[in-house]
């Protein structure tokens, strides 16, 4: 399937524009969606804050460890494509076409996953290696490394709730 076998879905109008004749896929009802909707955007803008607040805890050694970067790396790459597909679900009307559905509503729960899962091993890593480097030099501040971990848990956490929220779900073709 390429990027555009969806453009097949388009067929012109006599007055030059084209319509949507391609299957489409309804919420349960509109009030689970504007449910859903609301309570995503809360999440997610918590999800976005702990985030931006773990990239700027300066835990001593954190960003010098790959165990550490690479899960915060991925978890920031699943949440912006994760947000991409909530913004996309909350700016299409119901019911949602299919190419819409099959990018966003289809893919969520595992990019929601992807963002906890990544997230949550990024704040445990973290929390492990500021244990060590304390213990085995004394020094470094085991404050901002707590505080890191718990941004990073904070916006898991987030993840998860959303995905809980979107899971039970059904999409229904119309």
């Amino acid at each position: 399937m390429g990027k555009r076998d969806h453009l097949k879905d388009y067929v012109p109008t006599e007055d030059g524009g084209y319509e949507y004749v391609g299957t489409r896929w309804s919420w349960p009802s509109p009030e689970v969606r504007a449910a859903f909707l609301k309570a995503a955007r809360g999440l997610f803008a918590g999800a976005v804050i702990g985030l931006i607040g773990a990239g700027f805890i300066p835990a001593p050694g954190t960003f010098g460890a790959f165990y550490v970067v690479l899960p915060f790396a991925a978890g920031v790459v699943a949440a912006a494509l994760s947000g991409v597909a909530l913004y996309r679900l909350g700016s299409e009307p119901d019911p949602l076409r299919d190419h819409v559905y099959t990018k966003s509503a289809s893919t969520l729960s595992v990019k929601l996953l992807a963002a906890a899962a990544a997230l949550l091993a990024c704040g445990v890593a973290a929390l492990i290696h500021g244990i060590a480097l304390a213990a085995s030099s004394g020094g470094g501040s085991l404050l901002l490394t707590v505080l890191f971990s718990a941004c990073t848990a904070l916006s898991a956490f987030c993840f998860w709730r959303i995905h809980l929220a979107f899971s039970p779900i059904i999409f229904t073709p119309v």
